[in-house]
């Protein structure tokens, strides 16, 4: 999962562009690839803190809420990460 972070922190700082694309379409086309990566990277998160055997303390899971929007469990329902906190956290860290 780490390394579809780095994939989003290098595309994100990435200027390859296509001969004959217009920059609207290069910012699309990284847009796109952006987001893609984004959300596996919510799926995965998803799918490790939506594990019942997974116990979290109160002040682990209050720091992925703060970080993730969701990632938590309460009231025994699973609240998501959200893929724009997930985002941010990546382009966040530092090399």
């Amino acid at each position: 999962m780490l390394e579809i972070a780095n994939e989003i922190r290098i595309m994100s700082n990435a200027q390859i562009k296509h001969n004959d694309e217009s920059e609207e379409e290069y910012s699309r086309r990284i847009d796109v690839s952006e987001q893609y990566l984004t959300d596996k990277v919510a799926s995965n998160l998803d799918r490790i803190l939506s594990n019942k055997e997974l116990q979290l303390d109160a002040r682990t899971s209050k720091e992925l809420f703060g970080l993730f929007g969701g990632g938590v469990t309460m009231n025994g329902e699973y609240i998501p990460v959200e893929s724009r906190k997930v985002y941010e956290a990546i382009l966040a860290q530092n090399d």
